[in-house]
């Protein structure tokens, strides 16, 4: 036993060296904000008030609107494509250290980005399964069940967290290649 204390102490130690402990601690943070606290709730309706963190929006994205249905059932849904493309950009802002392009750097957005991207696809698709108007409603009141829809959104702490420490990997990234360019 202390011969793996040792090992893991001295191996910590290296990744320490290697690539900084604010920026181990940075994503630290990430994955809590994105795994394990909740990123918002959708509060209302039939199925109660349903908590999600990032992980699962990524599923709610890729298989669509039935996966909140599965998910307030207490069913898991899979992330597809989207995991794929939330590891890429948890290791975006440590590409540099294997990449010496200086363009390496930039590689720090991708958390942001991913985010960002995430965020316009899910509040931009909310209420799309609502109709322009037809024949039980018109178009004013579709638009007024889409905004309510929204509104029956609201985010948790994971979302600020994520968001602080993207922005942190995103500045530092920009930074950094700005330093190199000179």
């Amino acid at each position: 036993m202390q011969a793996v204390k040792e090992k893991g102490g001295a191996m910590a130690g290296a990744m320490v060296a290697r690539f900084g402990a604010r920026d181990l601690i940075a994503l630290g943070l990430l994955l809590l904000g994105w795994f394990v606290l909740k990123v918002g709730s959708f509060g209302g309706g039939m199925m109660g008030k349903i908590d999600f963190t990032f992980w699962q929006v990524l599923g709610f994205i890729n298989q669509g609107a039935a996966s909140i249905g599965a998910r307030a059932m207490g069913g898991s849904t899979s992330t597809g494509i989207w995991g794929l493309f939330a590891v890429v950009a948890l290791s975006g802002p440590f590409v540099h250290h294997s990449w010496k392009d200086r363009r390496a750097h930039l590689a720090a957005v991708l958390p942001l980005l991913l985010m960002l991207v995430v965020l316009l696809k899910v509040y931009g698709g909310m209420g799309a399964s609502v109709p322009d108007g037809g024949e039980f409603f018109d178009a004013d009141m579709a638009s007024q069940m889409r905004q309510e829809m929204r509104n029956a959104v609201s985010f948790g702490l994971g979302t600020y967290l994520s968001f602080v420490v993207a922005g942190y990997f995103a500045f530092t990234g920009v930074i950094r290649w700005l330093a190199a360019r000179a």
